[in-house]
């Protein structure tokens, strides 16, 4: 049990960071986009 409840824990975490990261990419994007619109390439 304590192995299992470990084990969810684990991917809890790393299904949060993976989210997170996510979700700054994209503000992260949105912000540069902002400052530079002359500069935004499609890729």
């Amino acid at each position: 049990m304590e192995s299992g409840l470990l084990m969810t824990v684990l991917i809890l975490i790393i299904l949060m960071r993976f989210i997170l990261w996510s979700c700054f990419n994209v503000y992260l994007d949105y912000k540069l986009a902002q400052r530079f619109p002359e500069k935004r390439k499609d890729s």
